[in-house]
């Protein structure tokens, strides 16, 4: 299921208040910190340990003991790939896919958009009444470091207007310069 059809079904059948998708995406990421349930492009669905734990028909549930999880040993392979990602400036799509997955997992409804003038992801919150967006820039190096040159500080404003964003957000490896840490 989709997030919005599982907010609408839980907004039904356990809690009508519940009128933004924040408190639905809460419960969805610590499923998957469990490796209960796993996300796709197509929505959300239990794992193979959800749907055993599911079908149990007594209220005591058996756990296998602490191993890597399915969902550990994810969030161990998006944070390798990201660190790769991040120094290889020959693939920097690659990277700015990265960010949106890693976004996404986090809560975000993160979406990579990426192209010449435009923003390479959009990360919402939506966590009412506090609900932000940020415009997120991805920076790849095989260089060691971000320079200042390397930041339109200009241009992400205008991403951020544009995307209506609270925030900007610029991810490399590391950064130098004096300015650019303070920016």
């Amino acid at each position: 299921m989709s997030l919005k059809e599982i907010h609408s079904f839980l907004q039904q059948q356990v809690n009508p208040s519940w009128t933004h998708q924040a408190q639905p995406a809460y419960r969805l990421n610590w499923l998957r910190s469990l490796a209960l349930v796993e996300k796709d492009e197509r929505g959300f669905t239990l794992t193979e340990l959800g749907r055993s734990i599911g079908a149990e028909k007594t209220t005591k549930v058996s756990v296998p003991p602490p191993s890597p999880t399915p969902a550990r040993t994810y969030a161990g392979q998006l944070t390798a790939r990201l660190a790769e990602m991040a120094i290889d400036s020959e693939h920097p799509t690659q990277f700015e896919e990265a960010l949106r997955e890693a976004f996404d997992f986090l809560g975000f409804d993160a979406q990579k958009i990426g192209g010449a003038g435009k923003p390479d992801v959009v990360a919402r919150a939506s966590i009412d009444p506090n609900s932000y967006s940020v415009v997120i820039d991805a920076k790849t190096t095989s260089r060691g470091a971000i320079s200042q040159s390397h930041v339109n500080l200009n241009a992400l404003l205008d991403h951020r207007k544009k995307a209506r964003a609270d925030y900007v957000a610029v991810v490399g490896v590391t950064f130098s310069g004096d300015n650019l840490p303070k920016w």
